[in-house]
């Protein structure tokens, strides 16, 4: 009897299920490379014989191969002998680039388009992308004005390397032949655009151009058009030639002008960036008593109260049929106010002289003077509150304080309001579904104890220090399940006291099973595998990982790594992990020299 299972790029053949269920040994592995550099894939396939296994874990276990970036095509049959199963297997291995070279007929610098072609010293070949290549050196050409180009890519194998030409013959050089402007306002067109015809009978250099349309957009503000917009595109005005029309359009909008008078702490632009913000929190509706706001709020911001803003405005339309808006804005600066008290009502668990120790422990540099700071006041209510919370007082209350400032603005006070309500202690900490010696290997370490008040502060960090340390026991996988649940902290009837309930998913103990290097093109895999120190068979936890990590990042040889450990089959008591690592190679210079070449 003879089965077969064949997977040539995406095409799969499935079994029946009955078929794919049946267990069979593996006696015989056959592998057709033709290339040296297939040896580590070779010897990882060859790991898989003589074990048990069933047609569909066999081919979960051979996709695995595909994700090697080294490997361009795949395929294997499987069949039925009196010993097991024998399997064939065929892949194509793909060759390392090793040089990429521009020749032009035109004398052009290519590094600026390098960096962003997928063909790169060092990395794995794949022909599919000279689509993809073309494509983008042609819009980098077109970009300089440079059309009608041809390019052609060579390759020039070396047995396991390659080494590319990227020939570019250089058309003709792409001109503006035609400006079309669409306007919002004809007579406007003439002055504030006349600019763009400069452009007009010149080689197209559109990145030249989205930088004049950048600086026509500022240009516009600056003259009052708060929400003008200019954008741009081309098409081909001459088959023959491939010379362009340039089509560009302008909404300008309404016109606003700003007069202000009484400016010391501000000038113009600053404040015009604060009037235009205003306009479009509001969709372009804004009253004069927002702006007024909008300029009050800034000078705030500096620590300057009483400042008096008074807006006159005027509407109409100018010869040019442009909607204007004028605003004369008569601003009165306000100056920096002393804070001469800060009373705090209904403290008890700290006393006066801690409370001013913490107000100024974080204080802004008007606080720290005594000068008023209304927005250090909103965070140092905040602050106030975290501490409270720290210390268990669970459901105090601290407002942000009422401030008053004397009619004259000499002098002004924060009083705070605080409501700090019962102190709660942690009664226990109940867990579940880990043994009484974890257990007690946990508790000592975290931050909230039996016992003491309840910092709700940090139970997110001893929620994540009691899964780590789970973990660490080889329990890679565990979780804590009730993190969703109300109860997870649930309080006496008078909030005195309070338990911390977690249930724990600890799952199987993870051992390591094999280890897949990908994405490595000049790196020895084996460089990579010894650098993870972790046993046939030990256990897997984060710190073993995050060391692996730490020494693959010390070899320098690498932009990115990623560890990923996946679940490859279980037992009754723990899951065998298939590790991958995940890299992404530097590039080096000739003169530089790492590790593992």
């Amino acid at each position: 009897m003879k089965l077969m299972f064949c997977i040539l790029f995406s095409t799969v053949f499935f079994w029946s299920s009955p078929v794919e269920a049946q267990i069979f040994r593996i006696s015989n592995i056959k592998i057709s490379c033709g290339n040296e550099k297939c040896l580590s894939v070779t010897e990882k396939v060859q790991a898989l014989l003589g074990t048990q296994t069933t047609l569909k874990s066999l081919k979960d276990k051979l996709r695995l191969f595909t994700l090697d970036s080294s490997i361009g095509r795949l395929s294997y049959r499987v069949f039925r002998v009196q010993t097991g199963i024998e399997i064939e297997i065929d892949y194509l291995q793909r060759q390392i680039i090793s040089d990429v070279k521009f020749e032009s007929n035109q004398k052009i610098d290519f590094e600026g388009i390098r960096k962003f072609l997928p063909f790169k010293d060092g990395q794995y070949y794949n022909r599919h992308d000279k689509g993809k290549v073309t494509e983008l050196i042609n819009k980098f050409l077109l970009d300089r004005g440079l059309g009608r180009n041809k390019i052609s890519i060579f390759e020039y194998p070396e047995d396991k390397n390659i080494s590319l030409k990227i020939v570019v013959n250089v058309g003709k050089v792409v001109k503006v032949t035609k400006i079309q402007i669409y306007s919002s306002n004809s007579s406007l067109t003439n002055t504030e655009l006349r600019g763009i015809s400069k452009f007009k009978n010149k080689a197209w250099q559109s990145l030249q151009f989205k930088v004049f349309v950048d600086q026509l957009a500022k240009n516009l503000f600056n003259q009052g058009y708060f929400f003008s917009k200019v954008n741009f595109s081309t098409e081909v005005a001459n088959l023959e030639t491939g010379d362009l029309e340039l089509i560009v359009n302008v909404v300008f909008g309404e016109k606003f002008h700003f007069y202000f008078r009484g400016l010391k702490r501000f000038d113009r632009q600053e404040l015009l960036e604060i009037v235009h913000q205003k306009y479009k929190n509001n969709l372009g509706t804004v009253s004069n008593d927002d702006i007024a706001k909008g300029i009050n709020d800034a000078y705030e911001e500096l620590g300057m109260y009483g400042s008096k803003v008074s807006i006159e405005a005027r509407v109409g339309k100018n010869k040019r049929e442009v909607t204007y808006k004028n605003y004369f804005v008569n601003i009165e600066e306000g100056q920096k106010i002393p804070l001469n008290e800060i009373p705090y009502s209904g403290n008890i668990f700290f006393n006066l002289q801690q409370l001013e120790e913490l107000y100024y422990e974080k204080a802004s540099t008007l606080a720290a003077r005594s000068y008023l700071d209304k927005k250090y006041l909103a965070e140092f209510s905040k602050i106030l509150k975290q501490e409270y919370l720290k210390r268990g007082f669970v459901f105090s209350k601290v407002p942000q304080p009422q401030v008053i400032i004397a009619p004259d603005f000499k002098s002004a006070k924060a009083v705070f309001l605080i409501k700090e309500r019962q102190q709660t202690i942690l009664k226990s900490i109940n867990f579940q579904n880990i043994s009484s010696e974890l257990v007690e290997k946990i508790k000592p370490q975290l931050i909230n104890k039996i016992g003491k008040p309840l910092n709700v502060v940090k139970i997110q960090d001893d929620l994540n220090k009691v899964l780590r340390l789970v973990r660490e026991e080889g329990f890679y996988f565990a979780r804590i399940t009730n993190l969703s649940d109300k109860n997870i902290i649930q309080y006496s009837s008078n909030y005195n006291s309070a338990d911390i309930n977690l249930v724990f998913k600890p799952g199987k103990k993870a051992l390591f099973d094999n280890l897949y290097v990908l994405g490595n093109a000049k790196t020895k895999g084996f460089v990579v595998e010894r650098e993870v120190r972790i046993k046939k068979r030990g256990t897997i936890t984060p710190k073993k990982l995050e060391d692996s990590r730490d020494r693959l990042s010390e070899l320098g040889l690498f932009s990115r790594i990623k560890i990923i450990p996946k679940i490859k089959s279980e037992t009754a008591d723990n899951y065998l992990i298939d590790i991958f690592v995940r890299v992404k190679e530097k590039r080096f210079g000739l003169l530089e020299l790492a590790p593992g070449y």
